[in-house]
């Protein structure tokens, strides 16, 4: 005859508690990378935006320039 002692205990809860920490690590990964990407893509549009507006005042500032060089050669041809 053999004998054995010891205790059984049930250890369900445990795993349970496991898998759901496993899940909602998953979820707080996942959360974080769209949060990344939605912040990535704001930034991108605002400099986009900001660079084609910029883009824009330097040209009608050179077209300005370049008129005004133009007026100013007109003006003193006609002081000859």
């Amino acid at each position: 005859m053999l004998y054995h002692e010891g205790t059984v205990e049930d250890i369900t809860w445990r795993k349970q508690a496991e898998q759901a920490r496993h899940q909602l690590l998953r979820r707080t990964g996942t959360a974080q990378e769209e949060e990344c990407q939605c912040v990535s893509r704001e930034l991108h549009d605002q400099l986009g935006q900001e660079l084609a507006a910029l883009n824009k005042m330097l040209r009608a500032g050179a077209a300005g320039y370049v008129l005004k060089r133009a007026a100013a050669k007109e003006l003193a041809q006609a002081k000859r």
